[in-house]
């Protein structure tokens, strides 16, 4: 089953109403969408679904830029020279991926589609909008959080960056981090042994609800005879309940 990546963007959105934010660090400068009206005529349930979460991403700009928001763009922070996104009394968030020169292959469609947004035919927009969720989880950051007095205690987040991402990250830079938010809920693409091998956690944090981690147990299972991690699945626990992981100075709570 497709699915898009609402589950991203509306909890943004929320936040970004509920609370003023002074600065935000977004993918992708704003592009012109085709029209709702294609959509709804040559469109189907799924391409409309997309449509509303990059209409839901414009209007994440739009509201930060009301705020007065300082808005960097990803971009900017392509480099090891211009990684740190954030750093003070030796603690740092970097931006790992992606860098200049790393494909991005949703951006690049979704670019695509703005440039033929006026000339295309009715069954370009359902197949753009498709292929840019399709491609989207290459497309996604990755950040780790740094400690200057206990470097072995990072933290490293994946977002949804699938294992081609994980294999190019490796070859330039040294991956290895304590606590990993494991990319994309667990599933085998951004999950598996080889990117376990180069990350080498103590620690794997899967966030997935209970429901849908059913499917995914036995994977799971087979990765726990190739890693001494201890795996924590957000979604087992209830409402209300926390779970804590010692990690030094800063530990991480999981839990909502």
């Amino acid at each position: 089953m497709k699915k898009t990546t609402s589950d991203h963007i509306n909890g943004l959105l929320d936040i970004a109403k509920a609370k003023p934010v002074s600065r935000a660090v977004l993918p992708y400068e704003p592009f012109e969408l085709v029209s709702e009206q294609r959509v709804q005529e040559h469109g189907n349930d799924f391409t409309m679904r997309v449509f509303r979460m990059l209409a839901s991403y414009l209007e994440l700009i739009r509201l930060l830029t009301e705020q007065g928001t300082e808005i960097k763009w990803r971009s900017e922070y392509g480099s090891n020279d211009q990684s740190v996104l954030w750093s003070d009394d030796g603690v740092a968030l970097t931006h790992l991926y992606p860098w200049h020169g790393d494909p991005l292959p949703a951006y690049e469609a979704l670019i695509k589609a703005v440039s033929n947004n006026r000339k295309s035919s009715e069954d370009h927009v359902s197949e753009t909008l498709e292929r840019f969720c399709d491609l989207s989880n290459h497309d996604s950051s990755v950040y780790r959080l740094s400690f200057e007095q206990e470097p072995e205690n990072c933290i490293l987040f994946g977002g949804d960056q699938l294992e081609p991402g994980w294999e190019r990250l490796v070859q330039r830079t040294d991956i290895k981090s304590r606590i990993w938010k494991v990319s994309h809920h667990g599933m085998q693409d951004g999950f598996n042994s080889r990117i376990l091998s180069w990350i080498q956690p103590e620690h794997c944090v899967i966030p997935i609800s209970e429901g849908r981690s059913h499917a995914l147990q036995a994977k799971w299972n087979e990765l726990r005879a190739c890693t001494d991690a201890a795996l924590h699945m957000t979604g087992s626990l209830a409402r209300g309940n926390t779970h804590r992981i010692d990690n030094g100075t800063v530990s991480v709570e999981i839990g909502y």
